[in-house]
């Protein structure tokens, strides 16, 4: 839930500030493409904070998860 508080927008700040401010923390930033709507970025960090809350905690400390024998 912590990290979910973080991506919510800020009481006045406009969806393009709260995309910027988050496109500039390397822990939860989305890159910036020119060809992307607005709509399109918050619907993608809508989606990633859905996934955190799905995935099983894990131990790497970089947060990257290793490939299951299927992939």
């Amino acid at each position: 839930m912590r990290n979910q508080r973080k991506l919510r927008q800020q009481p006045g700040e406009s969806l393009e500030q709260w995309l910027r401010r988050r496109a500039a923390n390397p822990a939860h930033g989305i890159p910036i493409d020119p060809r992307m709507t607005l709509d399109l970025y918050d619907r993608i960090a809508l989606l990633e904070a859905r996934v955190r809350e799905l995935e099983p905690p894990t131990n790497d400390p970089t947060g990257e998860r290793p490939l299951s024998s299927s992939d």
